[in-house]
């Protein structure tokens, strides 16, 4: 028994070491085969993106559950959409889009896009969890360039939500239009956002997203006011603008809220994120 135990443990390293290598050749594997396919694709660089497919797609598989918009992620599977929104996408660029509003719906269109193919792949998992390393590992041609859903919203989504430069939009709303496939997270719109749409379906999210307890609770004494840990993640954009996230999430709530208690009123956050993915199923 010692000396089958000690083999063990100068086997496992070896092995560790062997499935370490593996997965960054697998890693490696993709990242070339998706540089490869940007040298074959004829990219156009309209003045206005289009997202026909991608948003065929979602008034297909985006259904009404409640008072939530979630899922049909079987639907996704079967979508030709799906393959035809993702080469749009593929050849479309955004270089040459002038307008702010039309290049910030773009890029959050394209983030969506990516996030809900790879739920897809994941689906039926029982948590979103497993789809969080394919949006920073699996790279998808965007505009002839490759690029993961990370990459997306880190160098092109946050910058804009970050500067001080005014807009048409309120900066602090646009993260309630981002989804990656969990129920603990705004819903996906169920059309392509456009920079005419931009602002309107950012504020209508935010709303819908604050005003469910399970977002953002505030009890009937004004004692306890617990957030979800979703803003902690977004916070590089919220305190850009805000000193205090539970100050600034209880301003956005409407009228007829209890009243927090001065001297007793307790922010927290809650730690029971919702993983689950966000499927109608």
């Amino acid at each position: 028994m010692g000396i089958k135990s000690n083999n063990l443990v100068l086997v496992t390293p070896f092995v560790m070491l062997f499935f370490g290598v593996l997965a960054m050749g697998v890693t490696a594997f993709n990242r070339t085969v998706e540089t490869v396919q940007t040298w074959f694709i004829r990219v156009e660089h309209p003045a206005k993106p289009s997202f026909e497919s991608y948003n065929k797609l979602l008034k297909e598989v985006v259904v009404k559950v409640g008072d939530r918009r979630l899922v049909d992620y079987d639907a996704v599977k079967k979508s030709p959409y799906l393959g035809k929104a993702l080469a749009e996408l593929a050849a479309q660029s955004s270089d040459k889009i002038e307008d702010e509003d039309e290049k910030l719906a773009y890029w959050i269109n394209a983030y969506n896009l990516l996030a809900l193919k790879c739920t897809a792949d994941h689906y039926p998992a029982k948590t979103a969890k497993v789809v969080s390393l394919d949006l920073h590992r699996h790279r998808f041609v965007v505009g002839g360039k490759s690029l993961s859903a990370e990459e997306i919203l880190r160098n092109h989504i946050y910058p804009d939500l970050v500067d001080t430069f005014s807009s048409s939009y309120d900066k602090d709303a646009i993260p309630f239009l981002l989804c990656r496939g969990t129920r603990g997270e705004p819903d996906l719109l169920d059309h392509a956002l456009t920079g005419a749409s931009l602002n309107e379906d950012s504020l209508a999210n935010r709303l819908a997203f604050i005003t469910n307890k399970e977002n953002v609770f505030v009890s009937p004494d004004g004692r306890k006011f617990i957030i979800s840990t979703w803003f902690q993640w977004h916070n590089r954009v919220f305190l850009t603008r805000h000193r205090n996230l539970h100050k600034y999430v209880y301003s956005l709530l409407p009228e007829g809220k209890p009243v927090l208690d001065q001297v007793f009123s307790l922010d927290e956050y809650d730690t029971r994120y919702n993983w689950s993915m966000n499927s109608a199923k």
